[in-house]
């Protein structure tokens, strides 16, 4: 039997009405599907809290920024902790072989790398600070080997020891490729090498090296060579652009140097006494493991 007409007209427009909410149903499920996701990736995005500071640096730099029972520590560590104190914020330092830790600031990963030298190959990644200390760098020799290079090297064909990303390493793989250069994760494994003959010539931190050698009472096995390097500006880096963490660290900077903050730190990690037997135990577990 044939439906009226008014009952088809109805069941029609129950059925158009059904079909709409059906279709705002499933449209409010996928926005919130849809928000769920982006809520998600914007989590992703911001790692950490505005009042939170992450800062990574070379593990193994003495006295600068070493290790010690797993606790980062150094020069540097204690110029981060109170420039982080001065700004009334919370900072996580991780210290770790140092290309990566240069890696990590120049794809944003982290905010700060401590303990840079201030050099003009590296204004296209990074920004710089004002200095917290100067730096120089050193060539240094076996006692026993007297087959000095020249200041050029580019006579010269032995073997030079250096650190994975250091800027001399790279300087000297650029310019002078008659050298065989043999790359270590630090620089005291570098030097470890010319200690064992492993190789001729380490170019590296003069600071860390006579640090490093000073510590494992080891003067009498390794010297400087070449005329003394001039001194350069060595500080913080943030990523090429951060410029408002910049002026924070600056300003954080400027008022240590002003309260003599700076220079009691710099004392306690460069006194005479200090040099004798803080790190030997640190500095000879690492070179046993690294053979």
């Amino acid at each position: 039997m044939e439906k009226p007409q008014f009952l088809q007209n109805s069941l029609s427009k129950t059925n158009q009405v059904l079909i709409g909410l059906t279709v705002i149903f499933c449209t409010l499920i996928l926005v919130i599907i849809l928000s769920g996701y982006m809520s998600e990736d914007s989590q992703l995005d911001e790692p950490h809290n505005q009042n939170e500071l992450y800062a990574v640096g070379d593990d193994s730099f003495p006295p600068f920024s070493f290790l010690r029972d797993g606790t980062p520590t150094g020069y540097d560590v204690e110029i981060m902790q109170t420039i982080a104190q001065d700004l009334n914020r919370t900072v996580h330092i991780e210290l770790m072989e140092w290309a990566e830790a240069v890696r990590q600031i120049e794809h944003g990963e982290k905010d700060i790398l401590i303990g840079v030298a201030i050099i003009d190959e590296r204004k296209n990644y990074f920004d710089f600070t004002e200095r917290t200390i100067n730096q120089r760098s050193a060539r240094f020799m076996r006692r026993d080997d007297f087959n000095l290079p020249t200041q050029d090297l580019s006579r010269w064909n032995g073997t030079v020891a250096g650190q994975i990303g250091d800027m001399n390493t790279i300087r000297l793989k650029d310019a002078y490729p008659n050298l065989t250069i043999q790359e270590y994760p630090n620089q005291i494994q570098a030097m470890q090498a010319i200690i064992n003959g492993s190789a001729d010539l380490f170019i590296g931190n003069y600071y860390v090296g006579m640090y490093t050698l000073q510590s494992l009472q080891a003067q009498h096995l390794l010297k400087t060579v070449g005329d003394p390097e001039s001194e350069r500006p060595y500080g913080l880096a943030v990523k090429k652009g951060n410029t408002a963490l910049l002026s924070e660290l600056n300003q954080a900077i400027d008022r240590m140097k002003q309260s003599g903050e700076m220079k009691k730190i710099r004392d306690r990690w460069f006194g005479e006494a200090f040099f004798a037997d803080t790190l030997m135990p640190y500095l000879i577990t690492l070179l046993v493991l690294s053979g």
